[in-house]
């Protein structure tokens, strides 16, 4: 499978859980962000602070999901933005001003 057709796979599936959790209309900011994060790879680990997955979680440990597990780490991943942000629009005006979230 080539690398872009999974990453089209991947993206499909994170934004069917971002816009079943928030609308379309929030999936830019959620796109941003993940691009940011991880550039949409879910196997993606910081070598500084050991942040890992889509949304680079830190620790990774705080995450329930094999890393390999896309829909798990979408939910992870909509979940902190909804307790921590509300929205994913939110998370990414603090990441601008910022640049983490």
């Amino acid at each position: 499978m080539s690398r872009n057709l999974k990453l089209s796979i991947i993206r499909s599936i994170v934004k069917s859980v971002f816009n079943e959790e928030f609308g379309e209309s929030e999936w830019w900011a959620a796109d941003f962000i993940i691009n940011k994060e991880s550039k949409w790879n879910p196997y993606a680990i910081n070598s500084t602070s050991g942040a890992c997955g889509l949304f680079q979680f830190l620790p990774c440990s705080k995450v329930n999901c094999r890393i390999d597990d896309v829909r798990c780490h979408g939910t992870a991943g909509a979940q902190y933005i909804r307790n921590r942000y509300r929205t994913p629009s939110s998370a990414y005006s603090f990441w601008l001003a910022h640049s983490w979230y």
